[in-house]
């Protein structure tokens, strides 16, 4: 049986470990949680361990891709709000609303795997604006509902632009790993 040298034992078993950190954190972004950092979290530990594993070059800009990721998701809610017309209030209405939708949606539509994360986060977005703007202002329910379904659409393009942004760095570290 032929025996591999350890710079390729090295190059697989770091390979291998990224890739399962890609993936999973891949998953964990769907759930809306913070998985895009689970690549880069990875390669920095790596980096440390071994000292040749990555270049600091491709982490730093792992963790920049990473953090647009999260800052996109993050405001997207409160945008998709101000930009139907809502304040600063439903954009705040947006941000909790879609917070803690993601968490009621995750225990109450867990027979939907994924899918029920984010249709809570979604919902919770659009309600908290929603809700918030017709509460702290004049407006009509047809104004507040407007605000709503900007906020739970713009919520939901801020995921898959997070989730786009996990996949970009696991496979940007993941390609670094074989070269």
């Amino acid at each position: 049986m032929p025996t591999l040298d350890p710079a390729t034992v090295h190059t697989l078993v770091t390979l291998s470990v990224i890739t399962l950190a890609a993936v999973v954190g891949v998953g964990l972004t769907l759930l809306t949680l913070s998985g895009q950092w689970l690549a880069p979290i990875t390669a920095i530990s790596l980096q440390l361990l071994y000292h040749e594993s990555f270049s600091w070059w491709t982490i730093a800009i792992a963790v920049l891709i990473a953090g647009v990721g999260e800052l996109v998701e993050n405001v997207a809610g409160a945008a998709g709000a101000a930009r139907a017309g809502g304040g600063k209030k439903a954009a705040v209405g947006a941000i909790v609303g879609g917070l803690v939708g993601a968490v009621v949606g995750t225990i109450f539509l867990a027979f939907i795997p994924i899918l029920g994360t984010l249709i809570g986060a979604m919902l919770g977005a659009g309600l908290g604006a929603a809700l918030v703007e017709r509460g702290t202002t004049d407006k009509s329910w047809m104004h507040s509902a407007k605000v709503g379904t900007s906020a739970a659409a713009a919520r939901f393009i801020g995921v898959l632009v997070k989730a786009g942004s996990a996949v970009a760095v696991g496979l940007l570290l993941i390609v670094a790993a074989i070269l």
